[in-house]
């Protein structure tokens, strides 16, 4: 049996985590490259003698294609824990511009989590023009990242604290376009404030509603692209329905939308026109929903709900479950 902490740096990436990131699918030859330096060292000046330091090198960049960078991986030797080397890992990203961040010793992977640190310790060098985010939405978060929020949007619902981060991070004038469930357009209490502050903080103008399927078979729950911008509160929101071409009655693993579906959305964006497909609502009338902004189509009639068949077998699996807990109650009760 191998002696981990015995082995070197070098020795863990070879002997486990480049098999590891294999094994998840990337392919080693056209999306991994090890040992990568991007800049020179820093140069050292005494008296008239110049040094040059070593030079800043990543161990693992990930591509999501040719020239696409889209994580980094900082390895360390197992004497090491597994985040020991997430703070490098971060500061090459930020570098890089590299999105996603991992650190290993190779018992694992850790991922950054941006919830983790409070946000207050995100500051305006931290701040960005821009945002295009699908942020992890029907999870829980976890180690109890909601505290490193003020009290009043503290909740367990990712999607609603990275709603917030996101207002956060950006400039003033800074854009965002990002994908949010219908679970996070309406409820009450803290849900309820964080929607106030995004009107209030920011300049929602356009939510495009899209099909129950987008994202099948990984989630079925409906979603939405919100757009907005940061610095000036909303006045009224465009809405758009996206619908299913004619001959598709839903999305699949196999049949995913496609980007030509957007042209005519595109097309509407600069000449809006209220129609059977595009409708707005004034801030006034969202104030009186209590900024519940899960508003439908105004000219859609109501149509039967069509589920798949991996939809009804949940259904089903959630009646049942109910139908058994109810009956024990009931033998409890007779006992």
């Amino acid at each position: 049996m191998i002696d981990k902490k015995s082995l070197s740096e070098r020795d863990i990436c070879t002997k486990f985590i480049t098999p590891a990131i294999k094994k998840a699918g990337w392919n080693t030859q056209t999306q991994l490259l090890e040992e990568v330096s991007f800049t020179d060292g820093k140069i050292y000046v005494r008296g008239k003698m110049t040094a040059r330091g070593a030079r800043k090198r990543a161990d693992y960049i990930l591509y999501y294609k040719p020239n696409i960078p889209i994580a980094i991986v900082e390895a360390k030797d197992n004497k090491h824990s597994v985040r020991a080397g997430m703070q490098q890992a971060l500061d090459y990203a930020k570098i890089l511009d590299i999105p996603f961040v991992f650190s290993s010793n190779g018992d694992g992977f850790l991922f950054h989590d941006s919830l983790d640190q409070p946000l207050s310790n995100y500051t305006e060098k931290n701040r960005v023009n821009a945002i295009l985010a699908n942020p992890p939405f029907g999870g829980i978060v976890a180690n109890n990242n909601e505290n490193n929020f003020p009290q009043n949007f503290r909740t367990k619902e990712s999607a609603d604290l990275f709603l917030i981060l996101m207002i956060h991070l950006l400039k003033q004038d800074g854009r965002a376009g990002i994908v949010l469930p219908d679970g996070s357009l309406t409820g009450d209490g803290v849900k309820q404030r964080v929607r106030q502050k995004l009107l209030e903080d920011c300049n929602l103008h356009t939510i495009i509603r899209l099909p129950n399927s987008v994202f099948q078979p990984y989630a079925t729950v409906a979603t939405n692209l919100l757009f907005f911008t940061k610095g000036e509160s909303t006045k009224e929101i465009w809405y758009y329905e996206h619908r299913l071409p004619e001959t598709q009655k839903a999305y699949s693993k196999t049949r995913p939308i496609q980007v030509k579906e957007f042209e005519p959305i595109k097309k509407w964006w600069n000449d809006r026109k209220e129609s059977d497909i595009s409708w707005k609502v004034g801030i006034d009338e969202i104030k009186k929903r209590n900024y519940d902004l899960d508003i439908k189509n105004p000219t859609k009639q109501k149509e039967d709900i069509i589920h798949s068949s991996t939809e009804l077998m949940q259904m089903l699996e959630t009646s049942f479950s109910t139908s058994s807990d109810l009956l024990n109650k009931l033998k409890e009760a007779v006992k």
